[in-house]
């Protein structure tokens, strides 16, 4: 069953970060706080660029979440 992650979820993961973040920086923050691996896989694409931004980073995460 795919998760949703309220905005407030979001933030609270994004705290701390330091920008820009590689997607294996957001992928390892966001496992370390309890988010499965298996639902990070498309942070892992490496071929994408590295995220610039918190407000870059929350609208990847909200995509990745489904977050309406």
């Amino acid at each position: 069953m795919e998760r949703r992650l309220t905005q407030k979820e979001i933030q609270s993961y994004l705290e701390g970060m330091n920008w820009p973040a590689t997607r294996k920086q957001l992928k390892d923050q966001l496992f370390s706080q309890g988010i499965e691996s298996s639902m990070l896989s498309v942070l892992t694409d490496t071929s994408r660029h590295d995220i610039q931004s918190e407000d870059e980073a929350r609208r990847e995460l909200e995509q990745l979440f489904h977050h309406s």
